[in-house]
């Protein structure tokens, strides 16, 4: 009975494709709350207090220090921003192509992206991994201290901490929110039609009607077995199947030529 339950939750959550960040921070909350206040260290190792020491490193970074590495990403990305749009630094997007068929260049809006990215991954996933090194090392008594009843000498790390919190809070309400509503589903090709003289289609190999063909604009590259038809005054490519591995369609592709071949014969 209880591995059914596990295994229908395990399945529920899997399904509801929620980050694992996200539960590790409602966890968090419930700790902070409920967790009796006693004294162990997880990291003391071979007489090292492993613990103590991320501890001090963590507070070193989500103390007065935090606010600079959080808003400093965003202020150079706004910047950065700008510059693409009035082409101030255009001639920093630049790519040059290799002979091994891969592409090196630098693009203005991925690094803006990217130091976006580096200020969320400080405040969702350090700082999440942050309060877990504070239990770990047994000081959830500090952490509710500060949040809830700071003196003096803590006003400024309850103001950081609250925002931390707070920015982790909306962001796992929303999180939970957008799976209960979202959704994968297979894109259905087959029966579609398509026109093979667009750049994005590579045409493999063509034989009567049947042509083997390549969508090399996509991520994955996904191949199609299409069949040309006459319909009217106009030309159509109709597609019969489609998969992301190149054998599968080839062998389908050459099963049709050969079997045209042989109608003819």
């Amino acid at each position: 009975m209880l591995k059914e339950l596990y295994d229908l939750i395990k399945k529920y959550f899997r399904k509801m494709n929620i980050p694992i960040f996200n539960y590790i921070f409602i966890l968090e909350i419930i700790l902070i709350i409920y967790l009796p206040n006693k004294k162990f260290n997880l990291f003391y190792w071979n007489n090292i207090d492993i613990g103590n020491i991320l501890y001090h490193i963590g507070q070193i970074f989500y103390g007065s220090l935090s606010i600079w590495i959080i808003f400093l990403p965003i202020l150079i990305a706004c910047i950065l921003a700008v510059c693409v749009n009035e082409n101030w630094l255009s001639f920093l997007n630049s790519n040059s192509e290799y002979i091994d068929g891969t592409t090196h260049g630098f693009s203005l809006v991925r690094a803006v992206k990217r130091l976006m990215k580096l200020s969320w991954i400080f405040i969702h996933q350090g700082w999440i991994i942050y309060v877990a090194i504070i239990f770990a090392i047994g000081k959830r008594a500090y952490i509710y201290s500060v949040l809830f009843h700071p003196v003096v000498d803590e006003y400024e790390f309850s103001l950081l901490y609250w925002l931390f919190m707070t920015a982790n809070g909306f962001y796992t309400i929303w999180t939970i929110f957008y799976a209960t509503g979202a959704y994968v589903i297979q894109t259905d090709y087959v029966r579609k039609e398509i026109n093979v003289k667009e750049i994005r289609y590579l045409i493999i190999d063509q034989s009567n009607e049947y042509l083997f063909v390549k969508d090399q604009m996509l991520t994955t590259p996904v191949f199609y077995l299409v069949q040309s038809q006459i319909n009217g005054l106009n030309l159509k490519y109709k597609i019969i199947d489609f998969s992301k591995k190149f054998e599968e369609i080839k062998y389908e592709y050459e099963a049709k030529v050969r079997d045209a071949k042989n109608a003819e014969s």
